[in-house]
């Protein structure tokens, strides 16, 4: 999926995966075409173009999760559990098998688990650069 945003900001959702990204107003200084690709497999991943782009304000990644199996997730005993956005420099890190990811930047997320008629539990975290991002229900501390 592919948008061209400018100064004054906007959002980018990708049709069947839930995702959001919201560019604020201020985020590029010109006229930026975005391009996000959902990539396959058990892990809830995205490659955000153009790389390296960096943002003059930080963009949000809200992840609805009703679209994901993150309720069947069964985390590691060696992980600490915690919803947290992850960046990953290459799709290569991502292991397809376990969903385990090696990523260079753990990322603070909100996560609101709460479900409703009108309302999708849903992970966010703030973006300031372009490459690859997970969510992560987990870390190896090792």
């Amino acid at each position: 999926m592919s948008k061209v945003i400018g100064t004054a900001g906007g959002t980018i959702i990708l049709p069947g995966t839930g995702l959001q990204l919201v560019v604020p107003a201020g985020a590029v200084s010109a006229n930026v075409t975005f391009t996000i690709s959902a990539l396959a497999g058990k892990v809830v991943a995205y490659d955000f173009q153009p790389h390296g782009a960096v943002f003059n304000v930080p963009l949000t990644f809200v992840q609805d999760l009703g679209t994901t199996a993150y309720r069947g997730i069964k985390v590691p005993p060696t992980f600490v559990p915690a919803w947290q956005g992850g960046y990953f420099a290459d799709s290569l890190a991502i292991n397809e098998t376990t969903g385990v990811t090696a990523v260079t930047e753990l990322i603070p997320a909100s996560a609101d688990l709460t479900v409703s008629n009108t309302h999708h539990a849903q992970v966010s975290f703030q973006i300031r650069h372009f490459s690859g991002y997970i969510i992560s229900v987990g870390r190896d501390d090792e």
